[in-house]
């Protein structure tokens, strides 16, 4: 499997893909939604960026994101956050 990171892929869409700003390590993926490329992000990464990146406790990030990240809308690009919570690791 071909893998590309967000900046390789953002050249199959275009300006039409919106990327958070330092997020780059919690992207999943991109999902086109009515003729509409929005990049994916998981929720639990995006919440341990800020506690490791910015030394925030669990409950401070979780708040600061929820607040500042999730709830943000910038039109129909506006990027998803999906709770990836499935163990998908082999035990």
């Amino acid at each position: 499997m071909i893998r590309f990171d967000i900046h390789e892929a953002s050249l199959w869409y275009g300006d039409e893909l919106y990327i958070a700003d330092g997020l780059d390590s919690a992207i999943i993926g991109v999902a086109v939604i009515d003729d509409v490329p929005r990049v994916c992000y998981s929720r639990e990464k995006v919440i341990d960026h800020f506690m490791k990146e910015d030394g925030m406790s669990e409950e401070e990030a979780v708040e600061f994101a929820e607040f500042n990240v999730f709830a943000s809308y910038i039109g129909k690009h506006t990027p998803l956050f999906i709770d990836d919570f499935f163990n998908t690791d082999e035990e």
